[in-house]
């Protein structure tokens, strides 16, 4: 049985009490009805590693695990806290090592995120071995910063625990490159993954092309913001429990962005109107176009899907490189090159007057670099504003 999202995002919200001082709040936490009754020896809360390896490096109390109770009898939830600015803001940097390291089942994933879930594996393995009944169910949940480490949670806990997990995400950032969100989503199943996010929240749209969010192909649960540009707001956990209340998983639509087909791409990229370099949608046509470029220009030489398991700095070397072959390659290749470049000239706020002839491959490097820059400034200037 699936938790029902108002309570999903209420256990994500309160979890963060673990370390938030308030030791009132805290009990109220744990007294939540999923697994009040089980008593202290069927709760842990969770300390965890954040930081760098060295460069503020920190423990700090980062989750709950729990037995539940009453219909979650036997069934456990691994429930971890957002960013905080506790320790010298320590989950700051957590969030921006963006290398790639080898995640719990093989596949490559954000080496901050993996840093903070690995060092919770022997209490989580300590608590598991306590436990006098087999486990039936997991339940992983958190939101931002905790929904990237319940993604690894729960695919650490197919493999390690038992078949039947269920994770459940509020603006959470992407974890891993493209092969990992369709492993998890082959591993889980679609249904059991339930990504929750704004259409406007900006920490969703991080790491860029080529990590990846699961349920593959895009398919979370969307809910279009008030908002109209990228927000704090929009991050916030109280407006996921706004936009959640009162309503079942089925009540929460999923599916693809609306503009993923050929004909919006090359609409969008023929348009001449200003894009907002403030709004996370720019990022979404950016994505697609990326990919849809790559496919149109090399479809017989190129595999989109190979590309994608590459580490973000090669893939900017690789994309660099094709960009620039497809400039000079053929007529029609270089005119959708052109317009690409020219539109995300736009977005940095460079004048298209100086892209010249064909711009060189280490100035496609250069402004392709930059606009990854832009899209974690948003994504760490709407964190920092709510924390």
């Amino acid at each position: 049985m699936d938790v029902q999202p108002g309570r999903c995002v209420k256990l994500a919200q309160e979890v963060y009490a673990v370390n938030g001082g308030d030791d009132m709040a805290l009990q109220l936490f744990l007294q939540n009805k999923e697994f009040a009754d089980s008593g202290s020896r069927q709760m842990k809360v969770l300390k965890a590693k954040v930081g760098g390896r060295i460069f503020r490096a920190a423990e700090d109390a980062f989750g709950l695990a729990a037995i539940g109770q009453g219909s979650f009898q036997n069934q456990l939830f691994l429930i971890f806290r957002g960013t905080t600015k506790a320790n010298n803001k320590a989950d700051f940097i957590t969030d921006a090592r963006i290398g790639l390291t080898s995640g719990p089942s093989g596949w490559s994933v954000h080496i901050g995120f993996n840093h903070t879930f690995t060092s919770m594996l022997p209490e989580i393995r300590a608590f598991i071995s306590s436990l006098k009944e087999p486990i039936t169910t997991v339940h992983c949940i958190g939101h931002s910063l905790g929904g990237a480490v319940a993604t690894l949670a729960a695919d650490w806990s197919y493999a390690n625990i038992c078949k039947d997990v269920k994770l459940y995400t509020f603006g959470q950032p992407r974890v891993g490159l493209t092969g990992y969100a369709m492993h998890l989503t082959q591993r889980l199943g679609k249904e059991n993954i339930h990504r929750v996010y704004h259409t406007t929240d900006p920490v969703p749209m991080v790491p860029v092309f080529p990590y990846a969010h699961s349920p593959l192909p895009g398919m979370g649960h969307r809910i279009d913001s008030e908002h109209h540009i990228a927000s704090a707001a929009a991050h916030s956990i109280n407006l996921y429990i706004a936009s959640t209340k009162g309503k079942q998983w089925q009540q929460l639509e999923r599916g693809l962005p609306k503009f993923d087909h050929e004909d919006a791409i090359a609409d969008w990229l023929h348009s001449n109107r200003d894009q907002n370099p403030n709004s996370p949608k720019t990022f979404e046509y950016l994505e697609r176009a990326i990919v849809w470029l790559i496919a149109k220009c090399f479809a017989q030489f190129i595999n989109v899907a190979q590309l994608a398991f590459m580490g973000v700095h090669t893939f900017l070397d690789k994309l660099a490189w094709l960009l620039s072959t497809a400039w000079e390659w053929a007529e029609d290749s270089a005119k959708w090159v052109k317009l690409f470049v020219k539109k995300v000239m736009r977005i940095l706020g460079v004048p298209t007057r100086d892209i010249g002839d064909k711009p060189s491959r280490s100035f496609l490097r250069y402004i392709l670099t930059a606009l990854l820059r832009r899209s974690y400034e948003l994504a760490q200037r709407a964190i920092r504003q709510i924390h």
